[in-house]
């Protein structure tokens, strides 16, 4: 277990992990430990928005940091997928042209305009709850709804490497299911009911801002990957995730937005 969980933060982000050589069993509750990513990730951002509201920082100086933090945790691995499968999906090709252009090393143009939408979506959604945490509007609860999501689009992510097809025999995620424990799923399907509970209790009807996008966007994910690649690749793990992180974010602002009038 310990060495699963070393080797799912020395992928999934820059934290400094023993090193090891990787066997077979080492992988098995790899998956298991992926949602502990987003835990470090979400305390980690906890630390440094607080920073941010002490210091007076403005709005958009908060939002930068809060847009940048993530991407230095993951070193950027989740969203070089967002942008590799974005280019795939933009190119209108057939199934096999798709996945040729998730392989292709070089970045296209539009990997980059969408990489940039994204970015400016996120900053200025941070921006604008930014400014309604400053305002007092909903106390903290706006803020932990987002860090929820967090852990649960990384515990979404696990489950959809443990059941859903697979786009090629080989690769990253069919190597990282094919080594994984007969619990995994059990024991990722118990994290995902205590962690939807868990918000019911502590946010009440709120929690639906975390829940209903994430879980919406997990089943357009398995629907848009098995009607245009034929099944997931890491790639597309990778632009799930970016895309329910965005998503629990915009939710959780327009709601507050809308409540607010």
């Amino acid at each position: 277990m310990f060495r699963s969980i070393a080797i799912v933060f020395s992928t999934y982000s820059k934290i400094p992990m023993p090193i090891f050589e990787w066997k077979e069993e080492d992988l098995r509750y790899s998956m298991c430990a992926f949602p502990l990513v987003g835990l470090v990730l979400a305390a980690l951002s906890c630390g440094a928005y607080r920073l941010m509201l002490c210091l007076g920082a403005g709005n958009l100086l908060t939002a930068g940091v809060m847009t940048v933090l993530p991407l230095i945790f993951t070193g950027g691995i989740h969203m070089d997928g967002y942008m590799d499968t974005m280019d795939a999906l933009s190119s209108y090709g057939s199934r096999e042209k798709k996945l040729e252009i998730l392989k292709d090393p070089h970045i296209g143009a539009f990997a980059v305009i969408h990489a940039v939408i994204y970015t400016v979506a996120e900053l200025s959604l941070w921006s604008e709850l930014a400014r309604l945490d400053i305002e007092g509007y909903m106390g903290n609860m706006l803020f932990y709804l987002v860090m929820a999501g967090y852990v649960m689009s990384r515990t979404l992510s696990a489950a959809s490497v443990l059941t859903f097809k697979k786009a090629k025999a080989d690769g990253m995620v069919s190597d990282l299911s094919k080594a994984q424990g007969t619990k995994c799923r059990t024991i990722i399907a118990a994290v995902l009911i205590l962690l939807i509970v868990l918000m019911f209790v502590l946010y009440g009807i709120y929690a639906l801002c975390t829940v209903i996008p994430a879980v919406s966007v997990f089943l357009f994910y398995r629907r848009m990957s098995y009607r245009s690649f034929g099944g997931i690749t890491g790639d597309l793990a990778g632009w799930f995730l970016q895309i329910c992180e965005l998503s629990v974010l915009f939710t959780v602002v327009m709601t507050s937005m809308i409540l607010k009038l």
